[in-house]
């Protein structure tokens, strides 16, 4: 597992177990993301979509911490252009760490830290070649939350924008990169009455300009990352 996703993990871990925090809540939960994923000019199919755990501490009624794992994996191929046939197959994490601070009933500002990895193996007539991209760093952005009338429905929507910096392996060559992310999200939850479970579907949208630095020059990829979003979960408390 990538060092700084278990890093993460670990810090969620400690606020959740930590008696210096008082827990109103902990909901624990599945996500499932089926993604469109376009890099430049190549757009890649995903094999079965992207799986995690997300979970949220709401911690009193103006702080709360949340955390989702995403991991899935990726194909492509093709023929470049002397007419050889590759193909790409790349396992894919998005990781996200986010305090919030609930402003009131409708809207709350959060911060925290991203961490994307993907690792990919190119294969061709030349032979295999192993890339690996890491980058993680803070964002900041701005959620709402709107019920719907008296049902047990509300639509939700967040805005984030994201600024990773970190590194790309080809073979034994590295670059520095920066990947910078605007991203917005927009759903409804749903939560039943007699029991304490959460339901909740939503479309999301990442655009980004990845900068990677190379000896010769920076070379832009532009990319974009996106579609619906299931989730369950499971409340304690509160």
């Amino acid at each position: 597992m990538n060092k700084k996703l278990l890093i993460l993990m670990i810090v969620f871990v400690f606020i959740a177990s930590s008696p210096a925090f008082a827990i109103e809540s902990f909901t624990l939960g599945l996500k499932y993301w089926y993604p469109t994923w376009e890099l430049e000019d190549t757009e890649y199919d995903t094999v079965a979509g992207m799986f995690g755990p997300a979970a949220t501490l709401v911690l009193s009624e103006r702080v709360a911490v949340t955390m989702s794992l995403f991991v899935g994996q990726f194909e492509y191929s093709g023929t470049d252009y002397s007419g050889y046939d590759f193909s790409f197959e790349s396992t894919r994490t998005d990781m996200d760490l986010a305090g919030a601070f609930i402003i009131n009933q409708y809207v709350n500002v959060f911060g925290g830290i991203k961490v994307i990895n993907f690792s990919e193996t190119n294969s061709s007539s030349a032979g295999d070649v192993d890339q690996d991209l890491s980058a993680y760093g803070p964002g900041l952005g701005v959620g709402g939350n709107f019920p719907i009338g008296e049902t047990r429905f509300s639509v939700y929507g967040t805005l984030a924008y994201t600024y990773l910096f970190g590194s790309f392996d080809v073979g034994d060559d590295s670059a520095d990169l920066i990947y910078p992310i605007i991203s917005f999200e927009l759903g409804c939850t749903y939560s039943l009455e007699n029991m304490p479970l959460v339901f909740a579907a939503s479309y999301r949208y990442q655009q980004s300009s990845i900068d990677v630095e190379f000896d010769g020059g920076t070379i832009t990829w532009d990319e974009t990352f996106s579609g619906p979003i299931l989730y369950a979960g499971y409340r304690f408390g509160g």
